[in-house]
């Protein structure tokens, strides 16, 4: 039989009986056997019934599990493998390791509370007053190493208010979205952040750059708390 150039109305008829085999199996293939029949009985023909059945046949040999192990067949030995395997030589946890590592190093890093730089300075305005303190404190966020973390610190509890203060959530994404260009995962670190600093204040005296705390931070989180004391 000559082939047409497209199978596009072949092509349905597999897909339709795919789409129907994940429902009903036997309520598939009956209905592709009533297909191919009524085909067969109309002249010319509309469809390529070969086509048909060859691609059906390759589709549905995908579906079928392959099997490897006959166990009333001859295996030379060889047993079928358990339904639990256990892992023999245990792989190290690269990230915990990392993450382990840098919060040793946050920790060293930690500084005196009583040299802090004070928040007074920061008012608790309407919205509109809190959006423009956010709009300076991003374009001086150049700041030195030992200023870092505190700057980042007031960004957050800043961004918290303009939260607080925002019609929805919504409206305080697009908000931050437009005025300092803040994504909402960068946004909602910068706020877990401030929080965390606010329940563990020495947290604020680290001289970590604040863009590897937020590669470690869900580590940090439950680290720092279980390590409360050293953080109050």
């Amino acid at each position: 039989m000559n082939q047409p150039a497209s199978h596009a109305a072949e092509e349905k008829v597999i897909q339709d009986f795919l789409l129907q085999r994940l429902n009903n199996i036997d309520q598939a293939y009956n209905k592709l056997l009533e297909s191919v029949v009524i085909e067969l009985k109309q002249q010319p023909p509309r469809y390529d019934v070969d086509y048909i059945l060859s691609q059906v046949k390759i589709e549905t040999e995908k579906l079928v599990t392959p099997i490897y192990f006959d166990s009333n067949a001859p295996n030379n030995g060889v047993t079928q493998l358990p339904a639990s395997v256990l892992e023999t030589i245990p792989r190290r946890d690269e990230l915990l390791v990392k993450s382990t590592s840098f919060y040793q190093r946050l920790k060293e890093s930690a500084g005196d509370l009583s040299h802090l730089p004070l928040e007074e300075n920061i008012p608790d305005g309407d919205l509109n007053h809190m959006r423009n303190i956010l709009k300076d404190l991003f374009s001086k966020r150049n700041v030195s190493k030992r200023l870092d973390i505190q700057h980042h610190f007031i960004i957050g509890k800043v961004l918290l208010t303009i939260k607080n203060q925002s019609n929805s959530t919504k409206q305080f994404l697009e908000q931050a979205k437009t005025d300092v260009g803040c994504s909402k995962s960068l946004a909602y670190f910068l706020i877990d952040f401030a929080v965390i600093c606010m329940e563990y204040p020495k947290l604020k005296t680290v001289s970590i750059p604040v863009r590897s705390i937020q590669r470690y931070f869900a580590y940090i989180k439950q680290a720092v708390k279980n390590d409360a004391v050293f953080w109050k």
